[in-house]
């Protein structure tokens, strides 16, 4: 057992035999806690205590993974309730679950205290390597992924559409009425989302990103029509290319479509 693992280890057991009114265990010859056989019933129902606290950690992991928001906080509640060890809830940007708690708020509805409170921990644990740009743009990616339902700002928005559309062209296939309704909501937003500051490179390029994923995603879909209809009104935009160069280009972006 390495020397940190011990000294928690001792630190829990001596916490659990306080309040059970039992003296602290010694060092045993091997290094580790020995306590006195009266004292073991009061570390068996400790144990058991914190095998039930700790599943709901792993309940409020398979939740997050399923994307139920809601399922995901109310365990993370429960473990607070229950916890008698960590001194902090989840809800403090000091704590471990921090992070997690703030994605399961994304993923409830909850966008905004949730990125608050993603951003804090991360503040929390990196803030002294990340300066104010890095942050921002780890918030915007994290957000990008988990942020879901109708309260979504038109930043929050744009960015979900963008980060769905790459995850359908280089990812994993989708339905096309998938690509399309994150291909409308970008080609919506694109023109009336401003930039945060110079360093927002995501919504600077955004409509760059979109000529290129937009119809990839739906190439990669299997509706070739489709794509094509979106890569030449994207490109006709630009005012610089015919039909036929914009054929040669999306050809060779879209090798799963060979004849639009």
């Amino acid at each position: 057992m390495s020397s940190l693992k011990r000294d928690i280890v001792r630190a829990v057991a001596i916490l659990a035999l306080a309040s059970c009114g039992h003296a602290p265990p010694t060092p045993a010859p091997g290094g580790d806690a020995a306590v006195s056989p009266a004292a073991a019933p009061c570390l068996d129902a400790v144990a058991d205590h914190e095998r039930r606290v700790h599943g709901h950690v792993d309940a409020a992991r398979t939740r997050m993974n399923a994307r139920d928001g809601k399922g995901c906080v109310a365990e993370l509640d429960a473990y607070d309730q229950s916890d008698p060890w960590t001194g902090g809830p989840s809800t403090s940007a000091a704590s471990p679950l921090a992070m997690m708690r703030g994605m399961c708020l994304m993923l409830g509805a909850e966008c905004g205290p949730g990125k608050e409170l993603y951003r804090a921990a991360l503040v929390n644990s990196a803030g002294a390597t990340l300066g104010p740009e890095m942050l921002d743009k780890s918030v915007d990616a994290v957000a990008s992924m988990y942020c879901q339902g109708g309260a979504l700002t038109p930043r929050d928005e744009l960015l979900r559409a963008l980060m769905d559309l790459n995850q359908g062209a280089y990812m994993s296939k989708k339905d096309p009425g998938w690509c399309k309704a994150a291909y409308d909501t970008a080609t919506r937003l694109v023109p009336v989302v401003p930039p945060r500051d110079e360093d927002d490179t995501q919504v600077k390029q955004a409509a760059t990103i979109l000529r290129v994923t937009g119809p990839a995603c739906m190439a990669r879909a299997g509706d070739c029509q489709a794509a094509w209809a979106e890569f030449r009104e994207c490109w006709l935009k630009e005012k610089v290319y015919d039909d036929a160069i914009l054929h040669k280009m999306f050809d060779g972006m879209n090798r799963r479509c060979s004849d639009p």
